[in-house]
């Protein structure tokens, strides 16, 4: 029912500027060339990196050799979180990133309704992240309808006033429909998940997929130069009139909104459910006749599950499918364009993903950031670029295998 507000402004606009901002001062501290030993001098989004700084040569700037996925998800998610839930919320909640990837993993497991004393050690470990996120949420939510009612919520709830908008009204509305705290936090754990863990995973593999590729960050650093000036990074020069629109990227960027397209085609198994109301006859093949007997017979109640990344890997609509070519979503000609074609990425129908438009804003912003920010090459002594194996998640897929690789600052970024 909330999920209009991410949809609409002032309330999408809201969260892609907040977080477009939190990127804007962290993104040349992405590595801070501290060893992993150094728990207190690491950022949060490096603590599971696995940093080690490496000097090939004096005259050389400094490397540092990290592992991929946890600092880019932990990145991103540090941008977004404080965004949507507010700094208040991401201090008494230090946890909240670590325990919504840990709760996706298991997402299957607790959708399905296994209970939580079955020997399944993630599982319960599943089931007590959420219990810490629904904890913190109650926190949350009592403390608004405090401050709501002019009462003093305490530390560190005083101030909420940088909780997006969107998370208010969501508590106005299900307030005034009678729901308690404990069923507004229930229900509000779903936002946060949502709205990070898909966006922080197709963050990995459009970063990875971009370097790996041959002359693409190149070309992809000069239609984004405009966006991304060298000064832009200077704390003591930002001021919100200088911070980019995050629209303006995928409309200029058209090779960078492909390669986007192109990852959620490869990179994700999204799926949609659909409830049957009267009696079909689906064809056995695409050239099937559905009066035949060669039909499936679906009937009211019946439910269709729709496996839309078996349609994005089908050589028929994607020659070559397993094979990285944004250029297959770009309309050549005077001023290029992007053809989404037939991939759903999202889903489809009314249960289409609510927060698309600011997962891409987001996403695609900070790749050009990271782009223009810095140098990426293939880590652990390894000199060429591999793309890990595939793990299922509930969206877009994590990575089996860990990508090790040698990050450092490009000129004019120190």
């Amino acid at each position: 029912m909330c999920g209009k507000y991410l949809m609409q402004e002032p309330w999408m606009g809201e969260m892609v500027r907040s977080t477009i901002a939190n990127t804007q001062l962290n993104i040349a501290t992405m590595v801070t060339f501290t060893e992993a030993g150094d728990k207190v001098k690491l950022a949060a989004w490096e603590q599971h990196a696995s940093p080690r700084r490496v000097v090939r040569s004096k005259e050389e700037a400094a490397w540092c050799e990290v592992n991929l996925f946890p600092l880019l998800t932990g990145f991103l998610g540090s941008m977004t979180l404080p965004a949507m839930m507010g700094k208040a919320f991401v201090a008494q909640s230090p946890s909240a990133l670590e325990d919504i990837d840990v709760l996706d993993d298991s997402f299957a497991l607790i959708a399905l309704g296994l209970p939580r004393w079955l020997p399944i050690p993630s599982l319960r470990r599943a089931y007590d992240a959420r219990d810490r996120l629904h904890r913190s949420l109650k926190y949350l939510y009592t403390s608004l309808d405090m401050l709501a009612e002019e009462l003093d919520p305490g530390q560190p709830w005083r101030d909420l006033g940088d909780v997006s908008q969107w998370i208010k009204e969501f508590d106005i509305l299900w307030k005034k429909a009678g729901f308690s705290i404990h069923a507004r936090a229930a229900a509000g754990l779903s936002m946060p998940w949502a709205l990070t863990i898909n966006a922080n995973n197709l963050l990995f593999w459009l970063v990875l997929r971009i370097y790996a590729t041959p002359g693409l960050t190149d070309e992809i650093r000069g239609q984004t130069k405009a966006f991304f000036p060298q000064t832009f990074y200077a704390k003591d020069a930002l001021q919100p009139e200088d911070i980019p629109s995050a629209d303006d990227i995928g409309r200029w960027c058209p090779l960078l909104k492909a390669c986007y397209l192109e990852t959620l085609r490869l990179d994700s198994e999204i799926r949609s459910i659909r409830k049957v109301k009267g009696d079909e006859r689906i064809p056995a093949s695409d050239d099937g006749d559905a009066a035949a007997s060669s039909t499936h017979k679906l009937h009211p109640g019946d439910y269709i599950h729709a496996l839309h990344y078996l349609h994005h890997g089908d050589p028929k609509y994607f020659p070559d499918p397993q094979v990285f070519r944004p250029e297959r979503f770009l309309i050549p000609g005077d001023e290029m364009k992007v053809d989404q074609r037939t991939i759903r990425p999202y889903g489809a129908g009314f249960s289409m993903c609510k927060g698309r438009a600011i997962a891409e804003r987001v996403v695609l912003y900070t790749v050009g950031a990271i782009l223009h920010t810095w140098n990426m090459e293939p880590g652990n002594a390894v000199r060429e670029w591999k793309m890990p194996d595939h793990v299922s998640a509930a969206g877009v897929c994590k990575p089996r295998q860990n990508v090790r690789v040698l990050m450092s600052r490009r000129s004019g970024h120190e």
